[in-house]
């Protein structure tokens, strides 16, 4: 019970660090595209300073095709990770092994909890970054969009393809003709 306790308060403050990035992501991305559609077209708006409910919304509206949130994603990771420890714990006793054995295994399972968090934050902040994006174009009254990827060693072929495509704002749809295209 204690180490479940423990796994929820450091998944509680996980949460609420991802909450406050995700939130800045998202007012950054939002200025920044104002800036270069201002800077692309020497044309300057007024925007007013972002709505916080706003934000909110965004971080809540479940982007992806499983209709979970990033918060619904980190409280399955705290769930799976608790489930390890108690299943690693329990059969660690039963056979009797050495305590070293245990805290080997955890730290193997739980590296590869470490790779999936970092793969949720990173998509996770794809995603707000692209609905701040398009609300601050949708503000800015733009009609259409293009997908520009960096073309490198590391870009998918997913990214490759959209690459130079364009697309009217009422087709934005994440994972179909915004960014993220995939984890």
């Amino acid at each position: 019970l204690q180490m479940q306790q423990h796994a929820e308060l450091l998944y509680t403050k996980y949460h609420n660090g991802v909450t406050d990035y995700l939130n800045k992501s998202y007012a950054d991305r939002f200025y920044r595209t104002a800036y270069e559609i201002q800077k692309g077209t020497g044309i300057g708006s007024n925007l007013a300073v972002l709505d916080k409910r706003k934000i909110d919304k965004v971080l809540t509206t479940p982007w992806a095709a499983d209709g979970k949130n990033f918060s619904d994603r980190i409280w399955n990771n705290k769930e799976k990770m608790v489930n390890e420890l108690h299943r690693e714990l329990t059969q660690s006793v039963i056979r009797g092994d050495d305590p070293q054995k245990a805290i080997n295994n955890l730290a193997k399972n739980l590296n590869t909890s470490k790779v999936n968090a970092g793969r949720l934050v990173m998509t996770e902040t794809a995603a707000i970054s692209s609905a701040a994006q398009k609300d601050c174009l949708e503000e800015l009254d733009v009609e259409e969009f293009e997908i520009l990827s960096t073309l490198d060693s590391h870009t998918s072929e997913i990214c490759r393809e959209m690459d130079g495509k364009h697309f009217k704002m009422s087709e934005w749809e994440i994972g179909v003709t915004a960014p993220p295209f995939h984890v």
